[in-house]
């Protein structure tokens, strides 16, 4: 069991907020603007499904650091060496309230969340992908264009169940790394 990443630059961005989309695996309700409203959160489908993503999602609707920008869950089975695996997965994405961040901010970030994550993993099968990209944030009174990181992720098990059980201790331990301040200095 362990823990495998990537990092990668996303080529197209989206923007914000966007309508809801349901094609192939994606079923994705569509954004809600969580500033300081963590009530909201549970009118969040995706949330309702699971208890660390409504957690994570009500951390980051209070902390005045972080805006959320998205969010999906799914699973689906593959066939590796053999044998079928569950993958539990999703992706949260979000971007620092300071707008003027950019990709290095980003990269440090995802680096310091996969050390972090690769400490929790240990007894987990999970597979993230951090992928920084760009936003048009059209939520104020002008649009600017803003980087945001988007972690993608699944966590595999023998059975639906455990797979999902693994993807809401990955999703504790990324809300945990994210909103502690142990990321402070990361300004430096």
């Amino acid at each position: 069991m362990a823990l495998v990443a990537e990092f990668t630059f996303a080529e197209t961005g989206i923007t914000v907020p966007y309508e809801p989309c349901f094609e192939g695996i994606r079923a994705n309700s569509g954004f809600t603007d969580l500033r300081g409203h963590p009530e909201l959160v549970a009118g969040i489908p995706e949330a309702q499904r699971s208890r660390a993503l409504s957690t994570f999602l009500h951390q980051i609707a209070v902390d005045e650091d972080w805006i959320s920008l998205g969010c999906d869950l799914g699973h689906h089975i593959v066939t590796e060496e053999g044998r079928h695996l569950y993958l539990a997965g999703g992706y949260v994405q979000f971007t620092f309230d300071d707008f003027f961040k950019g990709y290095d901010f980003y990269q440090r970030l995802a680096e310091g969340l996969y050390n972090d994550l690769f400490e929790s993993a240990a007894a987990n099968d999970w597979r993230i992908s951090f992928q920084i990209g760009d936003v048009r944030y059209k939520l104020e009174r002008e649009e600017t264009d803003i980087a945001s990181l988007y972690v993608w992720f699944d966590a595999a098990a023998a059975t639906l169940s455990d797979a999902e059980a693994a993807r809401e201790r990955l999703i504790d331990a990324l809300r945990i790394s994210l909103l502690e301040p142990v990321l402070a200095p990361l300004d430096s």
